[in-house]
């Protein structure tokens, strides 16, 4: 087969159907119904890093996170349960760090 031959027979194919070609949509993440704690306490049960709202987690951290929340009143659940993961773990480590000083 020659060169044109071969041009003709790719320009002969039927074109790709349409959906073929659309970007496939992303699955929405459970990120945003579960809450942070929730996700925390799927890291512990699994023992595998994960992220949290773009914020990589790993075991160690997921499970000082927990301790702290268990420790806490009703009160102050509600009020951590709330925190971004970003402003949540600078103060569960500071937590962890009166709790080991005591």
């Amino acid at each position: 087969m020659s060169l044109r031959e071969d041009l003709q027979l790719v320009l002969d194919r039927p074109a790709p159907a349409a959906e073929a070609c659309k970007p496939k949509k992303k699955k929405k993440l459970k990120e945003e119904s579960e809450s942070v704690i929730d996700q925390l306490r799927k890291i512990v049960a699994d023992q595998q890093w994960a992220k949290i709202n773009g914020v990589m987690v790993d075991l160690f951290s997921a499970n000082a996170a927990l301790q702290v929340y268990d420790a806490l009143n009703d009160q102050n659940k509600a009020h951590m349960a709330k925190l971004p993961i970003k402003k949540m773990m600078p103060l569960v480590y500071k937590m962890m760090a009166r709790k080991v000083g005591a």
